[in-house]
């Protein structure tokens, strides 16, 4: 990627992203994204060097914040987003829908309502009666 930087724009090296070092760190997430702390480190630190180039930044430049910038999920982000996706494609919604408890009985009130409090300065409560 360092290579190449100076003779595209930063849309061209991050499209050179997606295309190269992106699906290699998506193949098989489900199932390596468990791995230790130690291990997605190793991953991080890559895609951190690969954030850098695109911005051409410095190598000890804080680029954490430009992941959103970028619109780059880091590589734990991505792991719980693919794993979400995994399950709502694996589970229909009646599945899901069928996972919450039902009652015979009325567990929501619906003459709760919340009554005003003259609190102290720096005390925090809220008084519910119904």
């Amino acid at each position: 990627m360092r290579a190449i930087r100076p003779y595209f724009d930063q849309k061209t090296v991050i499209d050179l992203y997606y295309s190269f070092f992106y699906p290699h760190m998506l193949y098989g997430i489900e199932f390596w994204g468990h791995a230790s702390d130690t291990d997605l480190k190793r991953v991080l630190t890559i895609q951190k060097a690969t954030v850098r180039v695109i911005l051409n930044k410095k190598p000890r430049e804080h680029v954490t914040s430009f992941f959103k910038v970028l619109k780059i999920m880091p590589v734990k982000m991505l792991f719980k987003f693919c794993t979400l996706k995994l399950l709502l494609k694996t589970f229909s919604n009646e599945f899901l829908m069928s996972l919450k408890p039902k009652h015979s009985y009325n567990t929501r009130n619906d003459d709760l309502a919340v009554q005003k409090a003259n609190n102290k300065r720096g005390e925090r409560s809220l008084l519910c009666s119904g």
